[in-house]
């Protein structure tokens, strides 16, 4: 769910159908709910431009279609490396995406975070062997920058990728967490302050 820049509509993901028959589609809504219309079917929504005119989606195979919603204009890139896209971002330059692939090694299931430009259809691979327990995609406010989520035998690091020279640093290595369900500690945030806000398993395990 995100507001567009100009809070004309509001961008929504809607799963619908019977079981077996499930497809996913993508609406927006006036905030006063006047009106509410179904943008594209078969796909999910997994970004929206500042301007609110080009949105990111993606479809059950893991292809990214990048729609100006002005023109309709479409445009479809396909990504094979592992099973296929699942989530997809927007950088300062709106002519360069970043997106997660995920494969496995052996019974572990991790994420590959590359960079892909519109303009020569170049990839870039920024780095591979994220956990998947957590957001990898966490935009910094001006979307300079984003925070993603390395294991290694070390544990796991919190690094900060800068799209703009390719440079990766790294803040703090936390203690290798394993075992933990799929969406146990997603939805990071990088918030306006300059901190980045996460969830952690405490000593406990709740």
């Amino acid at each position: 769910l995100c507001f567009s820049q100009t809070e004309e509509w509001i961008y929504y993901n809607k799963i619908e159908g019977s079981p077996g028959t499930y497809s996913p589609f993508v609406y927006r809504i006036k905030p006063d709910g006047t009106e509410n219309e179904i943008i594209m079917e078969n796909v999910m929504m997994s970004d929206i431009s500042e301007d609110g005119l080009k949105i990111l989606f993606i479809n059950n195979y893991g292809a990214i279609y990048l729609v100006n919603l002005e023109s309709m204009d479409t445009t479809i890139v396909d990504f094979w490396e592992g099973s296929g896209s699942h989530e997809a971002r927007f950088t300062y330059d709106e002519n360069v995406i970043v997106y997660l692939d995920r494969y496995t090694i052996g019974y572990d299931s991790f994420e590959q975070l590359y960079k892909h430009s519109f303009i020569d259809n170049s990839e870039t691979l920024i780095d591979t062997l994220l956990n998947r327990s957590f957001d990898n995609i966490t935009m910094s406010p001006d979307k300079q920058r984003s925070a993603y989520f390395k294991e290694d035998q070390d544990g796991v690091h919190v690094v900060i990728v800068d799209f703009q020279n390719g440079q990766t640093s790294t803040l703090v290595t936390l203690p290798i967490m394993s075992n933990l369900p799929e969406l146990m500690m997603k939805l990071s945030y990088w918030g306006q302050d300059d901190y980045i806000y996460l969830t952690l398993m405490d000593s406990n395990n709740i």
